[in-house]
């Protein structure tokens, strides 16, 4: 797995939303391909929970509409 990937999957599952986002967003940069896309969901969420910690439930929902629409085109599965 990508060192970034990795750091960033750990960030997530340790709450860390913001930091998570930080990290992804360095992948999402260098990605050309299709799988661009399914980083900037990712980023959605993490930003989502991050809005969500910070008791701002409008961003929250707002980021958690874009990421779940951009990743309905990677349905059933990926990655």
């Amino acid at each position: 797995m990508d060192e970034n990937r990795e750091r960033g999957v750990h960030l997530f599952n340790k709450e860390q939303f913001f930091e998570c986002h930080e990290v992804l967003e360095i992948l999402w940069a260098a990605e050309l391909g299709p799988r661009r896309l399914f980083l900037q969901a990712l980023i959605h969420f993490a930003v989502a929970f991050h809005h969500d910690g910070r008791a701002n439930p409008v961003g929250a929902g707002r980021q958690l509409g874009k990421g779940l629409r951009k990743l309905s085109a990677y349905l059933p599965a990926c990655e």
